[in-house]
């Protein structure tokens, strides 16, 4: 019989357990698994909230480290920096471990665009914050380098002056990983978004999460994507302007082999919808632009003041397909290249619903043949759950 109590008790134990973390799920990113970051590990020295200091225990490490290997933000440490602005060192892997508590504030905060205190890259610097860290006030730099990752920081928070943003002009090979990116893009200049560049090339942007991108877009990137750049997996909620706009301001940036895939979108805050409310636009305007995917996206477009502009904008030749886009004025605008109307587009099995005036629109009468549309359903489907986030650096 006590045999049979215990058992019995056990199963309701585990029962239990299943049901509060149903009720208690896990946020901003998994659990941390096994993970060890590359070469010899440097540990950082404390932080003193000064902003000289700060950033100077930082590079101090980064220098003592050297290209290959790891300077840690170490375990059960309470970081509260303070920073000036800093520059990563070229192939060090700036680390927090899981169970660090690091806070990186800018020692100048932000009161006008383009202010606050800048972390700078260097070729082949990596930063993994393991969510760890947490920025206020800091503008990510990237510009000009080569193969500069960051991944897994909380970057912005709701208590920040939301000036936080990353910039990656003219780098090639940067990655953007699971990022927390949160009230970010306040007032920046054009081309300066949350993630805003100018002339970027082969970068990667996959399992960023985006909360309340301000006056600007989540990504602004006027003159194109380059080539060989993806933006994949992200989550976009309570944007302010658009959602990305790559390719609309100039004709001198060919954007070749781009993919915008499996993102998501929802929540519109703008007030009012009489400028953009825009979610994927794609117009690349770039001569030469080809080969350009937008596809398996999702975007609703309610905002407060009523139905969202546009859900998709793409010029050039490319394919559109397979995306989920509900309640917008247009779910599509096919541009081709302008007037001429050489470029062709296949606009593929997407679904557009309460859409309030044309599923996709010709813009310039290109006719059918050019703006190849098939497969377009207009059934109110629910909306898909949130891509899931590519594990990187031991956290997903």
């Amino acid at each position: 019989m006590r045999a049979i109590n215990f058992i019995a008790a056990l199963v309701l134990f585990i029962a239990s357990c299943v049901a509060c973390d149903a009720r208690f799920p896990r946020g901003g990113g998994s659990q941390p698994s096994s993970f060890t970051p590359p070469g010899t590990i440097t540990d950082i020295a404390a932080c003193n909230g000064t902003g000289a200091h700060d950033a100077s225990v930082i590079t101090t490490a980064m220098a003592a480290a050297g290209s290959g290997n790891t300077a840690r933000f170490k375990a059960g440490t309470s970081y509260a920096c303070v920073v000036n602005s800093f520059t990563l060192t070229a192939g060090v892997y700036l680390y927090a471990d899981p169970a660090a508590t690091v806070t990186l504030t800018a020692a100048t905060p932000s009161g006008t665009a383009g202010a606050g205190n800048t972390i700078t890259g260097a070729t082949g610097a990596t930063v993994n914050g393991s969510y760890a860290i947490t920025t206020s006030d800091i503008i990510w730099d990237f510009s000009n380098s080569t193969n500069v990752t960051l991944g897994n920081v909380n970057i912005g928070s709701v208590s920040s002056n939301h000036y936080d943003r990353i910039q990656i002009d003219g780098s090639s090979g940067a990655t953007i990983i699971n990022n927390n990116i949160e009230s970010c893009g306040h007032s920046s200049p054009s081309g300066s978004g949350c993630i805003g560049a100018y002339t970027p090339t082969a970068f990667t942007i996959s399992g960023d999460h985006f909360n309340h991108c301000y006056d600007n877009d989540c990504i602004d990137m006027p003159y194109g994507a380059g080539a060989n750049s993806s933006i994949v997996k992200n989550v976009f909620q309570n944007d302010y302007n658009s959602v990305m706009e790559i390719g609309y301001g100039a004709t001198t940036q060919a954007t070749t082999n781009f993919l915008v895939d499996s993102n998501w979108a929802n929540d519109g805050a703008a007030a009012s919808c009489t400028s953009n409310c825009l979610k994927y636009s794609i117009p690349v305007n770039g001569t030469g632009s080809t080969g350009n995917t937008v596809s398996n996206n999702y975007a609703d477009g309610t905002y407060p003041s009523g139905q969202g502009k546009i859900c998709i904008e793409f010029s050039q030749t490319g394919t559109v397909s397979n995306n989920q886009c509900n309640n917008f004025n247009y779910g599509g605008i096919g541009y081709s290249n302008g007037a001429t109307c050489t470029a062709i587009q296949h606009w593929t099995n997407n679904n557009l619903s309460t859409i309030g005036i044309a599923p996709v629109l010709d813009y310039n009468s290109c006719g059918p043949s050019v703006i190849v549309v098939s497969g377009t359903t207009s059934t109110v489907n629910p909306a898909p759950p949130q891509p899931t986030r590519t594990t990187w650096g031991g956290q997903n």
